[in-house]
């Protein structure tokens, strides 16, 4: 036992880089899975460990693996719907202890992180979330930022955005931006890493099919979404595939009964539905770099999304299409433009979709993303050694 814990002491000495993530890993947010590819594409050419929660593994999806999250995305709406009438002590009591528990993860956390950077003075922590206060070493953590926001602006509220404004003023020293927030963004500049291998292509063997993956909620745009799926012809509205799990806004998830048999629930790795020639609709309000809309550009895929920083950064892909851009958004011109572009012929929409793919493997494969990062964290460990 002893040999075992220090051998295991010995190995975090040789560490180069620490990814740490807070929280569960879920399918239905793109940071998890982001932070995994990221030490899996780092650990290349550097010694790098992980929260135990990256470790999950994603399992491929088979068959029978939409039905079932069919059948558990309907089940878990009718519990969020019944949930007032039916329990409401047991759900405050719910909502006590996701807090609770967030706070033990949290301070189990920062213990473990501050440790490893205690017996280990060299190592980069990596973080995306802005909940790790060190005590020694600041300028040795990476934050990268996610929300297509300036650094600095809160966006949690009570005792997290408390704490995130705490972050910013003490700890911030490094900052990764997955897009350029506007021309005077400090920091650098990397997207997402994907691996391309995991990405293979499926040519359509019948129509084309509308996609929208992300959790129901607002921030999510799920009630822009819900109007313009009402607004699109019934032959086109019974092609949309909603896919993700219920936010906790019961205004919103009431939303997702109009969407009927669209509604597919949560489901793993949903792209691997996708269809070259497919249309993937980014209504999002808040992004960092959606990792849905770029495994749909992957998957061949136009995108038609509303003006983020996210999708201005590839606006100039053949098959990407801003429908608000210089205007207002309309669900109305939305439906109408999605309309147009099923009216397109396949061979034109695989075309553009091929050609979506190419470009996305380009700005987001192993090559230009790993050198990028081994710029930044060569300097952080160049640093250390002055």
């Amino acid at each position: 036992m002893y040999m075992s814990l220090l051998r295991r002491i010995s190995h975090f000495f040789k560490l180069d880089v620490y990814v740490a993530y807070l929280g569960d890993f879920s399918f239905q947010i793109g940071p998890p899975s982001s932070m995994k590819s990221l030490s899996e594409l780092l650990s290349e050419i550097y010694k790098v460990e992980v929260t135990n929660n990256l470790r999950k593994k994603i399992e491929s999806t088979n068959e029978n693996s939409q039905n079932d999250a069919v059948a558990a995305g309907k089940s878990n709406t009718l519990w969020r719907f019944n949930i007032k009438k039916k329990a409401v002590k047991y759900a405050r009591l719910y909502c006590f202890l996701r807090i609770l528990r967030f706070f033990v993860l949290l301070l189990l956390f920062n213990l473990k992180c501050n440790f490893l950077q205690l017996v280990n003075k060299g190592l980069v922590v990596v973080i995306t979330q802005p909940f790790y206060f060190p005590i020694i070493n600041r300028g040795h953590v990476v934050y990268i930022r996610r929300a297509n926001e300036p650094l600095g602006k809160v966006l949690e509220k009570g005792v997290k955005g408390y704490l995130e404004k705490r972050f910013y003023d003490w700890v911030v020293k490094r900052v990764v931006y997955l897009v350029p927030i506007n021309r005077q963004s400090p920091g650098c500049v990397i997207p997402n890493h994907f691996d391309v291998e995991n990405h293979y292509l499926n040519y359509p063997s019948a129509m084309s099919s509308l996609h929208v993956t992300g959790t129901w909620n607002y921030r999510k745009g799920a009630d822009r979404v819900a109007s313009v799926i009402e607004n699109l012809p019934f032959q086109l509205r019974s092609r949309a595939c909603v896919y993700g799990g219920l936010g906790l806004d019961d205004n919103i998830n009431e939303l997702v009964v109009s969407l009927g048999d669209c509604y597919k629930g949560i489901v793993a790795e949903p792209f691997k539905h996708y269809v070259v020639g497919d249309i993937f609709l980014s209504l999002s309000r808040l992004e960092g770099f959606q990792r849905s809309m770029a495994e749909a550009l992957l998957q061949g895929c136009l995108v038609v999304a509303v003006s983020r920083p996210d999708s201005r950064y590839i606006e100039d892909y053949p098959g990407v299409f801003i429908v608000d851009k210089g205007k207002e958004f309309s669900f109305e011109e939305c439906a109408e433009f999605i309309e147009e572009l099923f009216s397109m012929p396949i061979e034109e929409r695989v075309t553009l979709g091929e050609k979506n793919r190419e470009r996305a493997i380009e700005d987001m494969g192993r090559d230009s993303i790993l050198a990028a990062w081994k710029s930044v964290l060569d300097d952080v460990m160049e640093q250390s050694n002055d």
